[in-house]
């Protein structure tokens, strides 16, 4: 849909397209931005961000889950592409999570990593 919404503006359009024929794309797309001088197509999306701290629900979700392995199972929980919450936003939230589960379910060892900044923010060992 957006092809085509592209496809019919001159061949060396430059600007903002902001309305659109099929109206199915406003419910996705706010704008198009074209410009001119890159090689090849380039697309941009504007990011979002989430309101309140996912890292607990995520968590628990891999709590639920039943992993089968012959080995030890470590959970590496990570963020890539967003930037991460500061510490003092997520990190009691998951320590009091922690405290009210009975051992980590299935897994020996806990990591929260900022894949992005490349750094280990949080690891814990059960027992």
């Amino acid at each position: 849909m957006a092809f085509d919404e592209l496809l019919d503006q001159p061949q060396c359009f430059q600007g903002e397209i902001a309305t659109f024929n099929n109206r199915k794309l406003c419910e996705v797309l706010r704008v198009i931005r074209v410009s001119r001088g890159v090689q090849g197509p380039l697309f941009d999306i504007e990011s979002y961000i989430r309101i309140g701290d996912p890292t607990v629900d995520r968590l628990r979700d891999k709590f639920e889950k039943k992993y089968e392995s012959s080995c030890p199972i470590e959970l590496l929980a990570y963020i890539d592409g967003n930037p991460m919450f500061p510490d003092a936003v997520w990190k009691p939230g998951v320590v009091q999570f922690l405290k009210q589960c009975s051992g980590y379910g299935q897994f020996r060892k806990i990591w929260i990593v900022d894949v992005y900044a490349k750094i280990v923010h949080f690891a814990i060992t059960a027992g």
